[in-house]
C-alpha cells in the first residue's frame, strides 16, 4: 500500500507529524506502522526517557494527555503510543490536544475499529490512515506483491490457492508466508510443493481449482478434483466448495456483459485481478449467458443441499451428479 510505504519512509527519515491516527478493521497495517514507530523513530538510548507505550485498558485519557505534554529528555522528541485506543474511556477528551498538539511529541493512536472519533478533530499537522479489510478478489494480488517485496516469486495460480485457503486475514497470510521465507533462498519461487511442505496446504485440489476446472470445462481435472473431495471429505467443507463455485461462475456471468471493455475495467467490474480475466473469458466462451445462469442455479441447489435443505444426504457424494450436470449443460 502506497500510503503505508510513505509513512514507513518518513519514520526512517524522522520526518514525522505530531499526531497519527491509525484506524479501521484491518489490523495488519495498524500493527505494522505502530511497531515501526516504536522500533525506529527513537534511537535506542533515547527510549528509556522518551517512549511511552500506553494500553487503553490500563490508562486514562488524562495520563495520555500528560505524557504528550511532557518535554523530551536529552532527545529531540517524545513518542507516545496509545494501543487498543478503541477501549479508552472518554477518548473524546483528547480532542483538544489533537487539534493543537505539542511540537516535541509524536502521538500514535492505534484504534482497531472502523473510524476513531478523534479523526475529525485532526488538523493539517496530523495524519489519519484508515485500513479496511481487502476485498477477497484483491488478496491474490496482495500476496504476489508481498512476496515480490520479500524477493520471492509466486504464480497467480498459487497465490489464488493461498488466498482460497487462508482467507482475507492479512496477518494470517503473513504468518504463513513467513514460514516459507525462513526456508527459501532469495529469488526462489513459492511452488505448490513449497506450499504443501511449509504451509500444509495440499497440492492436490483446492475449492478454487475445482471451480476453475469446471469454468474451463476441463472434464479430466474436474472429475479428478471431484473424486479427491469424495475420497477426502475433510479437505474442504461442502459449503466452502459451493461458495467457491458461486464466486467463480458469478464472475463468468458478469463477464458476458462487460467483455467489450478494456481488461482493467473488466477486472474491476467482475471483482477479480487482471491476472485472472483470461480465465473468465475462457469460461464465457465455454458457457453462454443462459448456460451460466443454469450453472448458478445448480450451484444454488448444491449450497442448499450442503446445509441439509431438500435432501437428507449432505456428504461429498453430492458432487458426483453435480459435476456431471455442470459439464453437460
Amino acid at each position: 500500500m502506497k500510503e503505508v510505504n510513505t509513512i514507513l519512509e518518513q519514520i526512517r527519515k524522522g520526518d514525522v507529524k505530531p499526531v497519527y491516527i491509525l484506524d479501521g478493521e484491518e489490523s495488519y497495517y495498524i500493527d505494522l506502522l505502530t511497531a515501526a514507530f516504536e522500533k525506529e523513530l527513537l534511537q535506542p538510548h533515547e527510549r528509556d526517557f522518551n517512549l511511552n507505550v500506553l494500553y487503553s485498558r490500563e490508562t486514562t485519557w488524562a495520563e495520555v494527555h500528560n505524557a504528550c505534554r511532557s518535554y523530551p529528555v536529552f532527545a529531540a522528541r517524545r513518542l507516545v503510543i496509545l494501543k487498543e485506543a478503541d477501549q479508552l474511556k472518554q477518548i473524546d477528551k483528547l480532542a483538544e490536544y489533537i487539534s493543537a498538539p505539542a511540537d516535541s511529541t509524536v502521538l500514535v493512536i492505534a484504534y482497531h475499529k472502523k473510524t476513531c472519533p478523534l479523526a475529525k478533530k485532526l488538523g493539517k499537522r496530523g495524519e489519519h490512515l484508515n485500513f479496511m479489510p481487502l476485498k477477497e478478489y484483491r488478496i491474490p494480488d496482495w500476496i504476489i506483491d508481498y512476496c515480490r517485496a520479500h524477493n520471492l516469486r509466486i504464480s497467480p495460480e498459487n497465490a489464488a490457492k493461498l488466498a482460497s485457503h487462508l482467507g482475507t486475514d492479512l496477518q494470517k497470510i503473513v504468518n504463513e508466508v513467513s514460514k516459507v521465507l525462513l526456508n527459501l533462498q532469495p529469488g526462489a519461487e513459492i511452488t505448490a510443493e513449497v506450499i504443501e511442505k511449509f504451509i500444509g496446504i495440499s497440492k492436490e485440489y483446492s475449492p478454487f481449482e475445482f471451480a476453475a476446472a469446471l469454468v474451463k470445462r476441463d472434464r479430466m481435472q474436474a472429475y479428478k478434483a471431484m473424486a479427491y473431495y469424495v475420497a477426502n471429505p475433510k479437505s474442504a467443507d461442502l459449503t466452502v466448495v459451493a461458495g467457491s463455485l458461486y464466486r467463480e461462475f458469478s464472475k463468468v456471468y458478469l463477464y458476458h456483459f462487460v467483455k467489450q471493455k478494456p481488461k482493467p475495467e473488466i477486472a474491476a467490474a467482475i471483482g477479480t485481478s487482471p491476472y485472472f480475466v483470461d480465465q473468465y473469458a475462457t469460461g464465457a466462451a465455454r458457457y453462454s449467458p443462459e448456460q451460466t445462469r443454469q450453472a448458478l442455479m445448480l450451484i444454488h441447489q448444491l449450497a442448499q443441499q450442503a446445509v441439509g435443505l431438500d435432501t437428507a444426504d449432505r456428504n461429498h457424494n453430492l458432487l458426483k451428479p453435480f459435476t456431471e450436470q455442470m459439464l453437460t449443460l
